[in-house]
């Protein structure tokens, strides 16, 4: 089923769109919590076409916009799309 999707998904030229889960693998926790510690007292912010890493995806991603009201991020990696807020993704 996942591989007559994912060709489906391919072939239509498609992006695919997902909520990210409040789950994070329990061995990258502490190392995680420290690069949001750094990340918040930097203040820093994502921006259009800047790089991230999502440690719930274990991968990285391309911001393709930005919520000007909310600040949710729009993110890309691969064909998937998205989306995020500032303290769901780290800095590369």
């Amino acid at each position: 089923m996942q591989e007559a999707f994912r060709r489906t998904s391919i072939c239509s030229n498609t992006a695919l769109t997902l909520h990210l889960l409040p789950l994070l693998p329990s061995h990258s926790i502490p190392q995680d919590a420290a690069a949001l510690r750094q990340q918040k007292a930097t203040g820093w912010r994502p921006k259009v076409g800047q790089s991230v890493f999502v440690p719930r995806l274990g991968k990285r991603a391309k911001v393709v916009a930005v919520d000007a009201t909310s600040g949710a991020l729009t993110l890309q990696a691969g064909l998937i799309k998205i989306q995020a807020t500032p303290d769901e993704v780290r800095q590369q």
